[in-house]
């Protein structure tokens, strides 16, 4: 009776736990539960069935699989997101509550177990990993993350070897870039490990063996789908260790993407270095720099890329540098004591993660709103040429006055602020999806290009638009 109690009350604990996660993911990805377009969106709204073609001929299975079913069941975009994002929020959730259980079991201070909650969270909510949000696939991405968590315990913890393996290749198939974060989790899972060092290493090349398998079934999938479709962009495997040290240290490290405020990681990194130091626990502290160093090796994975332009390093393809945070308030949290100093150490890492994906839900919001309101005053001129002169517009032209901006309201330019049409892959799609045709997109007149750059817009005007007949010449301010 006793043993049912415990098994009882333990479920009721994981209920409560799980809830909590799910809750507080929830409130993080508010603005991101709704439907949202980023420039990539266009393009998925207007091509439709190439985007299976485009995702089959990067290897990325799962993700053009489901977009077909999607598309063969007549299933709208707008819904797709939304269900998307959904799920995304779940898989995070979820394996947010996995990494969890792992270092929370030896806890018993509800501080700490708080503490090891809120780390394993930030591992998955990072300010890299936010950037999966903005796009519709955001919940095959996530898939992904789930399945490297799961990978990274059946592998450690439950001591298993062919399933880990498997798990990875088909997070590969979700989305290459996301096997950085099956190993830095491995890592860290290893790291606490109470075994041989032996079994340790053991466990390291296991690690390296799934990789090296998930990178195989890669190539060996672009491979045969290059050659059964046709492919017009064919696709090969590439190593970012050429300039990934580098790359990262100056660029993910240093810089901030324009998602989160600058030097937050490699601050992070710093105090909780010097946290540790102080502790006096050299080897510790050691272990803490050996998981950060993983994280950004991590990122050095092979990964595909098109021949004729390096897939080069970016925000949703480095997430396991952001689970450093997350790391680093697990590792805090098993060493130090102190309540007080653990407690705000933690409280300014959440605050500031929080403030990164609220802010950029946000701006998200605004910026598609604005950009809405920008097409349609576009489609409004463009329908009254249309009456008046009995042209339709069947060919567009873009051109950028002297200061284009970005972004509106000035905004940081990130995935979530971008205006479709400062783009070149996707400013011919929005437009095409604001007028509901296909347009031919051609050359600029030199006369009208220099004409334009003599102008400098901050708002809309219709003498941005030039009319030639079935041509519209665009400035975008």
């Amino acid at each position: 009776m006793e043993k049912i109690k415990n098994k009882l009350k333990l479920k009721k604990e994981n209920i409560i736990t799980y809830s909590i996660i799910l809750i507080l993911s929830i409130i993080l990805c508010s603005n991101f539960i709704k439907f949202h377009t980023v420039p990539d969106t266009y393009i998925m709204l207007v091509e439709k069935g190439y985007n299976c073609y485009r995702y089959f001929n990067e290897g990325r299975i799962v993700i053009a699989l489901f977009l077909y079913f999607g598309y063969l069941l007549n299933i709208p975009l707008q819904a797709l997101t939304v269900f998307m994002a959904v799920f995304s929020i779940v898989c995070l959730s979820s394996s947010a509550y996995i990494i969890y259980n792992v270092f929370a079991e030896k806890e018993d201070s509800l501080l700490k177990k708080g503490i090891m909650l809120i780390g394993s969270m930030l591992i998955l909510f990072n300010p890299l990993s936010i950037e999966h949000l903005a796009y519709v696939e955001s919940g095959i991405m996530s898939l992904g993350s789930l399945l490297c968590v799961m990978a990274a315990k059946t592998l450690v913890i439950d001591n298993k070897k062919i399933l880990p393996i498997i798990t990875v290749s088909l997070a590969a198939l979700c989305y290459q870039g996301i096997i950085n974060i099956f190993i830095t989790v491995t890592a860290l899972f290893i790291i606490f490990q109470d075994s041989s060092w032996k079994e340790k290493i053991k466990q390291f090349v296991l690690m390296c063996l799934c990789c090296i398998i998930a990178v195989l079934v890669q190539v060996v999938i672009i491979k045969i789908v290059n050659y059964n479709i046709d492919a017009k962009t064919s696709r090969d495997i590439g190593i970012w260790f050429d300039k990934s040290l580098l790359h990262i240290s100056t660029v993910v490290l240093i810089n901030d993407w324009n998602l989160y405020p600058r030097y937050f990681i490699i601050t992070v990194i710093m105090v909780s270095t010097i946290s540790l130091l102080i502790t006096k626990d050299i080897k510790y502290t050691l272990k803490y720099i050996f998981a950060v160093i993983i994280a950004i090796l991590a990122c050095s994975i092979p990964a595909t890329y098109v021949k004729e332009m390096t897939l080069g390093m970016a925000a949703r393809t480095t997430t396991a540098v952001g689970s450093i945070i997350g790391i680093s308030v697990i590792m805090l949290g098993k060493k130090i004591d102190n309540k007080i100093i653990i407690t705000l150490i933690t409280g300014v890492i959440l605050a500031v993660d929080a403030y990164t994906y609220i802010n950029n839900g946000v701006m998200i919001s605004i910026s598609n709103k604005l950009e809405e309101e920008y097409l349609q005053k576009i489609v409004t001129d463009v329908k009254k040429y249309e009456n008046e002169t009995g042209n339709e517009i069947k060919n567009i032209c873009i051109y950028y006055d002297a200061n284009p901006q970005a972004t509106f309201r000035n905004f940081p330019n990130n995935s979530f602020t971008v205006k479709a049409l400062i783009t070149i892959y996707a400013r011919r799609h929005i437009l095409e999806y604001y007028l509901e045709r296909d347009l031919m997109e051609i050359e600029e007149n030199i006369e009208t290009y220099k004409y334009f750059k003599t102008k400098d817009w901050d708002e809309y005007s219709i003498e941005q638009l030039i009319f030639d007949e079935d041509t519209l010449n665009l400035c975008v301010y």
